[in-house]
């Protein structure tokens, strides 16, 4: 008898061994069907440290529970850590908190998951969003890198003709839209203005009755205040650019051609046409809005210009309820751009003969706040990219526009 109690002993002593071995190589939640793993093969550097009893929760294997049979496959896990925190901060805020998410589909034998989104995700066998598998290079705790889809002012323009809701975003074909949807809304005034580039088409004609700063508000002017219908029935469009040829384009327009500053020394940041002192005030900007997200901060000129893309357009609640065009300055991609563009027009059910006129006046023409074939933005361009300082300071501002938008992200030099 004291020999089999020995020996039981022993054999129970290593199978804790290798069961503690065990628990050191798992801790990341796993996706079957194809679907890529959270953390997995990513940049990101995920660990699992050891923490207290009652704050590492486990999350219990997923056995004979039919409606999620063939759809997700849970391994053992323990509360995942991720030392960005500016990742896990996104993550948080975003629809899959790894171990909030799959502790709520694992207990659904017992506790019916309450949030839909989650369900849709695993039966359409829908990939993460690209940015939970990103973690910005350059991140530190003293200088972190800015997360996306923070709460912050939208700017939409709606065309209640043709039922489409476009969200603008300050350099990325704004002004250019606004004339557009006048001439959609009157042509008839092409016999006091043609050119559609013209600031009469995008201020005079036409004001802002076609204005909206929510999706709530859009709802409520057009579909009774029925969000779901009006994503449903709606077509919703957002114009995006590369984020360091915004920042250029944005700096050179209100900083160093128009110098607003003269008249009004708060704009530029306060930093006059001193593109270091700009960017510097730019992150502890975004960084303190980001830190504090609760504390009531007014909303600026600058800032409307310069903020991440990603926090426009509440990108955070409905970024897949909208087609997404590059809009840039190269030839190639404004080609690309203006295709899209007069498609999404045809489809909705605009006139080839309104089409051809804005193709007219749009293609080859610029606004007066054009910058990309001025020398002066050339010439800062070159000076900004071969600054490292600088493109690091900018890469961690809007290193989250490049994943979320799918942009190149540009080298910074050594």
């Amino acid at each position: 008898m004291i020999n089999l109690k020995l020996l039981l002993f022993i054999f129970l002593n290593i199978l804790s061994v290798f069961e503690g071995k065990e628990k050191e190589n798992l801790g990341v939640t796993k996706l079957s069907n194809n679907l890529t793993d959270v953390y997995t093969n990513s940049t990101s550097k995920v660990t699992t440290p050891s923490a207290p009893k009652n704050k590492n929760k486990k999350i219990k294997i997923v056995k004979n529970n039919k409606r999620l049979k063939g759809k997700v496959k849970v391994v053992k896990s323990t509360t995942v850590f991720v030392d960005d925190e500016n990742l896990t901060t996104a993550i948080e805020d975003n629809l899959m908190t790894t171990t909030e998410t799959f502790e709520n589909v694992t207990s659904s034998g017992k506790r019916r998951n309450k949030n839909r989104k989650y369900e849709l995700i695993f039966r359409k066998k829908e990939l993460l969003p690209m940015y939970l598998n990103k973690t910005c290079a350059l991140y530190s705790k003293e200088n972190p890198c800015i997360p996306p889809f923070q709460r912050f002012h939208s700017r939409f323009r709606v065309d209640p003709i043709h039922n489409i809701n476009y969200c603008t975003i300050t350099k990325n074909f704004s002004s250019m839209l606004r004339a557009i949807l006048c001439f959609i809304k009157k042509p008839h005034y092409v016999k006091y203005q043609k050119d559609l580039s013209n600031r009469s088409w995008t201020y005079k004609f036409c004001g802002d009755n076609n204005f909206s700063r929510k999706i709530s508000k859009v709802a409520d002017n057009y579909t009774d205040g029925d969000i779901n219908k009006l994503m449903t029935n709606w077509k919703h469009v957002a114009f995006v650019r590369d984020p360091y040829e915004r920042f250029i384009s944005a700096f050179v327009d209100k900083c160093v051609v128009s110098m607003e500053w003269k008249t009004q020394r708060e704009k530029c940041y306060g930093c006059k046409s001193n593109v270091k002192c700009l960017i510097k005030r730019l992150y502890k900007r975004v960084l303190e809005k980001t830190s504090y997200p609760r504390k009531k901060m007014i909303v600026t000129y600058d800032d409307v210009h310069f903020f991440p893309q990603s926090w426009h357009c509440e990108f955070k609640r409905y970024i897949n309820s909208y087609v997404i065009l590059k809009y840039g300055s190269e030839p190639k991609v404004l080609v690309n751009f203006y295709k899209q563009f007069f498609e999404i027009l045809k489809e909705k059910g605009v006139s080839e003969k309104k089409i051809k006129y804005i193709r007219r006046y749009t293609e080859k023409r610029r606004t007066k706040h054009a910058t990309c074939n001025l020398w002066i933005r050339k010439h800062i361009e070159k000076k900004i990219r071969k600054n490292t300082y600088l493109m690091k300071m900018l890469y961690r501002i809007f290193y989250y526009d490049f994943v979320v938008f799918n942009f190149t992200l540009p080298s910074i030099p050594k």
